[in-house]
């Protein structure tokens, strides 16, 4: 007799990657046997980073079901306020809870450290702005949390390999 399994206890937080995953998967532009060895291919690429991922779900046992949703918390601030200049002190202040559990519980729950999390935040908008908007490189470096121009540049081109005035020429029509 077959016994009823399941892989988590709990509902699994999907990663920015995951994210990205399931999005190809829904907006693809393939038709016939092409889309469905991509849609195939695309779904056990999900499949993998779910598995690979058990390890966080290890991870997430050593925190509290409380500092999961700090972590949560933090994270949608993050969302919101990642073009403001942000400290770990101002954010263990504010969250209530100390500088080496947001580290490690955000590190282990999210798959990234904060800072790195919120310059992807920065330039993901920014990548928003330059195409649906007229806006300065300046101006888009400022609204998104750069204090320098140049600073922004550098590290959008190393995020995205390609510098943000020509991403926007390339995807102006």
């Amino acid at each position: 007799m077959l016994k009823n399994y399941t892989f988590y206890r709990e509902a699994s937080v999907i990663n920015e990657h995951q994210k990205k995953l399931i999005d190809e998967l829904l907006n693809h532009r393939y038709q016939s046997e092409f889309a469905k060895q991509f849609i195939r291919t695309k779904a056990l690429e999900l499949i993998i980073t779910v598995f690979a991922g058990a390890n966080n779900q290890l991870n997430a046992v050593k925190w509290s079901q409380n500092d999961i949703e700090i972590m949560l918390n933090i994270k949608s601030y993050l969302d919101e306020h990642f073009h403001e200049e942000l400290h770990l002190k101002t954010l263990t202040r504010k969250f209530g809870i100390n500088e080496y559990k947001l580290k490690n519980a955000f590190k282990d729950l999210f798959d990234d450290t904060v800072f790195s999390y919120i310059r992807k935040q920065k330039l993901k908008r920014a990548k928003y702005l330059l195409l649906n908007s007229d806006l300065e490189i300046k101006e888009i470096a400022f609204l998104t949390g750069f204090k320098y121009s140049h600073h922004f540049s550098k590290v959008y081109f190393d995020h995205y390999h390609i510098k943000p005035q020509e991403f926007r020429i390339q995807h102006s029509s």
